[in-house]
């Protein structure tokens, strides 16, 4: 008898995985900034699967450090991850247009999803500890994404994210073959 999963049980199992996988990336964050803050800690991590949520949140819930990740935006249906042979499209990872350009905390390309997450991991990681500091020192706050942010998420980047990312010039090159090639299938499905 072949043992096949329900649908549900398939996306419980897959949420599952990429919630673990979030909760570890939160270590290793917490972990790469203890060096210059003992004592942070990352105590809230949730994971939202409410596919309504469409943002990320770091910063402090009833005064402690915490994230709330929007999963099904970072996601989707998430059963994929049950199956590793799905391919990988390339795809443009943003971050706000003033920063989107640094050469540290600017956005990229990618064919994987969990660069993504790293990203945004760090990203609302570095907010919870800008938030922190605030509540510490409320001099220390500039702005959200003001210095007070910059710092730490350039810290993360540079340890958790950066380094696991692909050749910018060769992924460049797969987006904008795949982008011409959906505008090619774009003209023809509408001719």
């Amino acid at each position: 008898m072949t043992n096949i999963l329900s649908p549900t049980i398939r996306a419980v199992k897959a949420r599952n995985i990429l919630d673990n996988t979030i909760k570890l990336m939160v270590k290793d964050a917490e972990q790469i900034l203890k060096q210059d803050n003992p004592n942070f800690a990352v105590t809230i991590v949730k994971c939202d699967w409410d596919p309504t949520r469409i943002a990320h949140r770091g910063g402090l819930y009833k005064g402690i450090p915490g994230i709330n990740m929007a999963m099904y935006r970072l996601f989707g249906v998430a059963t994929w991850v049950l199956n590793p042979d799905v391919p990988k499209e390339p795809f443009r990872v943003h971050e706000y247009p003033r920063l989107d350009t640094d050469p540290i905390i600017g956005g990229f390309y990618t064919d994987n999803v969990f660069d993504r997450a790293r990203c945004y991991v760090a990203h609302e990681v570095a907010h919870a500890l800008q938030f922190y500091h605030k509540k510490l020192n409320p001099k220390t706050y500039d702005r959200p994404h003001g210095m007070s942010f910059q710092h730490p998420y350039a810290v993360l980047r540079k340890s958790m994210v950066n380094p696991t990312l692909p050749n910018q010039k060769e992924m460049l090159a797969k987006y904008n073959e795949f982008i011409n090639m959906v505008k090619k299938n774009e003209t023809n499905l509408s001719s």
